[in-house]
């Protein structure tokens, strides 16, 4: 009876999905006009059976087909219908429907149908199989549906969240603390840690994570000035003058602000791109006794592959910004999601560099200890 009840909601799902397609495929108010239908009926009444069922039955999708979803088909989806919404921009007007033979804007409603679909039907079992590519695609379907968040409430609740003093800025804020709190938690574990003298890689790993804790717990308190605004400062007239904002942070002086964003391109490309250098290395070296005892320690510098999505953002504000500028196409509206963001990113290798000392550098000090 399950397996007879998971079949028929895949059945439901996937004509939802052809639905909400015939809609992108052909011309917006077909579904109206041959069906009597709209698509906000489709997309609720779809989701809103299926939510029925898994919550009275706690019968779901078939595994197969929650994995295919949730690992493939709905990542892909989600990074084709933003490709649609920006090509007409890229190149020329109703491109996507030309080479694609669908229309950008119904395609968002399929994307997030896909989307709202697997959280209904969310079997953890599944995404622990595989966490890292995981993590990956959910990002990926996340950053994507923030992308269709800004372009239909630029100008209102998107608005609100990335104002001064708004949830994204505290929220960067809150992140960078936690990853100050990560690397002096990270400091007292190596110091824990039993090295062959000399101990120069016990040293050289607590200065790198020292300043780490010191660049997290700075950024925090420059991401809100300080206070200021919360505890109703004023800034100093000749700060004022040469702040951009006329608050009482560093990174806002005139002569300083240019280069933050030369770190955050530095800063993304690397934590975007490193693991390449690893693979590299480790297909090169990967046999090599020297490499075998330099392992260890560069997977604690190296920021892993599944974080990509949460540092790529950031890469691309900050090319923008030094090459067609920071007003071209929204970008400027974009500053405190990609540092948000970056934030985010920071936090889950801080996390992973505590997995790593657990899992990987302690067992191996211990074998040559």
């Amino acid at each position: 009876m399950r397996t007879l009840l998971r079949k028929y909601l895949l059945v439901v799902a996937i004509a939802g999905f052809v639905l909400l397609l015939a809609e992108s495929f052909f011309y917006e108010g077909f579904l109206l006009r041959y069906f009597s239908i709209t698509t906000s009926q489709v997309f609720w009444f779809t989701l809103a059976f299926i939510a029925l069922v898994r919550l009275l039955t706690g019968v779901s999708l078939p595994i197969k087909a929650f994995s295919l979803l949730y690992s493939f088909v709905i990542p892909a989806l989600s990074l084709l219908t933003v490709f649609l919404n920006i090509a007409p921009d890229l190149f020329y007007q109703n491109f996507s429907f030309q080479y694609f033979h669908l229309h950008p804007l119904p395609m968002q409603v399929v994307s997030t149908f896909g989307l709202v679909l697997l959280a209904i039907n969310l079997q953890p079992q599944v995404l622990r199989r595989h966490s890292r590519w995981s993590f990956f695609v959910t990002w990926i379907m996340l950053l994507s549906h923030l992308l269709f968040f800004k372009w239909k409430y630029v100008g209102t609740w998107f608005w609100k969240m990335r104002v001064e003093d708004g949830p994204f800025e505290y929220l960067t804020a809150l992140s960078f603390f936690l990853i100050g709190a990560l690397a002096v938690q990270t400091i007292k574990k190596l110091h824990q840690l039993n090295f062959k003298p000399p101990q120069i890689k016990k040293y050289l790993l607590i200065a790198f994570f020292c300043m780490v804790a010191l660049g997290g717990f700075v950024v925090a308190g420059e991401e809100i000035s300080w206070g200021q605004r919360l505890l109703g400062l004023n800034t100093p007239e000749e700060w004022a003058a040469v702040n951009t904002q006329d608050e009482l942070t560093l990174h806002n002086h005139h002569q300083i602000l240019h280069y933050v964003y030369h770190a955050y391109l530095l800063l993304s490309a690397y934590c975007t791109f490193a693991w390449l250098l690893a693979f590299g290395l480790q297909r090169i070296f990967g046999r090599q006794h020297f490499y075998q005892q330099l392992s260890p320690w560069l997977e604690l510098f190296i920021p892993s592959w599944h974080l990509m999505p949460l540092f790529i953002p950031t890469l691309i504000y900050t090319v923008g910004r030094f090459t067609v500028g920071w007003t071209y196409y929204g970008l400027g509206a974009w500053e405190e999601t990609t540092e948000m963001l970056l934030s985010f990113g920071l936090v889950f290798y801080m996390l992973d560099v505590k997995n790593k000392l657990q899992k990987i550098v302690r067992p191996w000090l211990k074998a040559t200890s």
